[in-house]
């Protein structure tokens, strides 16, 4: 299973590209019960990718998942410093194997330290043309657009390429 962080779902939504998540790892995806609340907040102040990713969710293509009695002590144990959405999501990848989606280099490094996979924006950009989901001229276009709309600079471009 995949779960997905907000942010990740705040860039592909800022952009209007959700669909490229579903088209790369070819499967349902999961927010955590934080991360749904989290976007639930960000509709409520009017953030308009928020809808897009709520529609997904009343449409199931993204479920909610809830953290159970296995996770807590793991979630109780982690940093301070990570969100409830990055708290509830790397105590489920942890205890039950997920997959984790974020753009938090700090998650990504929690998350290799302890041997959970996690995934950051660039690893993403990369495996949609390494995946021929879009070609290398369209995934420069997009790192435009997210940067643009997104706020954001993608560090490393030259990685996603090579």
């Amino acid at each position: 299973m995949i779960l997905v962080d907000t942010n990740i779902l705040s860039t592909f939504g800022k952009v209007g590209r959700i669909k490229l998540l579903f088209d790369l790892f070819q499967t349902k995806l999961s927010v955590s019960s934080n991360v749904f609340c989290e976007i639930s907040i960000a509709y409520e102040k009017g953030y308009f990718f928020a809808e897009s990713v709520l529609d997904c969710i009343k449409n199931e293509k993204i479920d909610v998942v809830a953290i159970n009695q296995d996770d807590l002590p793991y979630m109780l144990g982690l940093p301070k410093s990570f969100g409830p959405g990055e708290r509830d999501s790397i105590a489920m990848c942890k205890s039950r194997g997920y997959v984790f989606l974020s753009n938090e280099k700090k998650v990504y490094n929690y998350c290799k330290k302890h041997g959970m996979q996690c995934l950051l924006l660039p690893h993403i950009l990369k495996s949609l043309w390494k995946e021929n989901i879009l070609d290398k001229e369209d995934v420069e276009e997009l790192i435009t657009e997210i940067e643009s709309r997104d706020n954001i600079v993608i560090a490393n471009k030259d990685s996603i390429f090579s």
